[in-house]
């Protein structure tokens, strides 16, 4: 059987000058944003679309090292550790506001998704995050964006909603709540969709988006 390798490593020294130096500043500005700390040595685990997992700085025992990698390798495969939901289903990673999916967004070339959610129990958008968002295939797809959920009726978030509205509405959309709009990572309108979606719909409107 053929054996499955979990990480391709590579060491850099972050040396003055040089691609190296460069490719540790990258993670740099990935980890702090992230409310994390940076410094050498330091240990970063990706995924495969270089999207940041986990990390683990200055000298790290063998065996926490050994738990370090299991976790990273299971929350990047959806299979459990930081990361995962019960069941195996791998989470949606919100960003904390509209301004840090954007920064993420053009940090990691990613697309962004906003979710457009009123709060209150019982609702279609309570309902979307307890099922759709909760779907493994959703979830295992929201990798490839930087999303963040906006409600529309908080009078500080209002403005981000407004401000999509035209391009809804141009684009034959209601604009109504719950709403899912996509966004390339210079902010342009991909596609946007109101109402209740079920995770199949959203999963393929996600694979539209990506080109699969």
């Amino acid at each position: 059987m053929k054996a499955t390798r979990l990480f391709v490593c590579v060491k850099l020294d972050p040396g003055p000058g040089g691609e190296a130096k460069r490719i540790c500043e990258k993670w740099k500005i990935g980890i702090t944003r992230k409310g994390g700390e940076f410094e050498y040595p330091i240990a970063i685990a990706l995924a495969p679309d270089q999207a940041i997992v986990d990390w683990r700085k200055g000298f790290v025992e063998p065996g926490e090292f050994a738990s370090f990698l299991f976790k990273a390798a299971a929350a990047a495969a959806g299979q459990g550790g930081e990361g995962a939901q019960p069941g195996g289903g791998a989470k949606v990673a919100w960003e904390e506001s509209y301004e840090k999916a954007q920064d993420t967004a053009s940090f990691e070339g990613k697309m962004l998704l906003l979710a457009f959610l009123e709060h209150g129990e019982g609702s279609a958008s309570a309902r979307m995050l307890a099922e759709t968002f909760a779907d493994p295939a959703v979830a295992g797809l929201a990798k490839s964006f930087a999303c963040v959920k906006v409600n529309p009726l908080d009078e500080t978030e209002k403005y981000v909603a407004d401000s999509y509205r035209k391009d809804v509405e141009k684009a034959g959309v209601a604009f109504e709540f719950p709403l899912v709009v996509i966004l390339t990572k210079d902010l342009d309108m991909v596609s946007a969709r109101s109402g209740f979606v079920p995770a199949a719909d959203l999963a393929a409107m996600l694979k539209k988006a990506l080109g699969k």
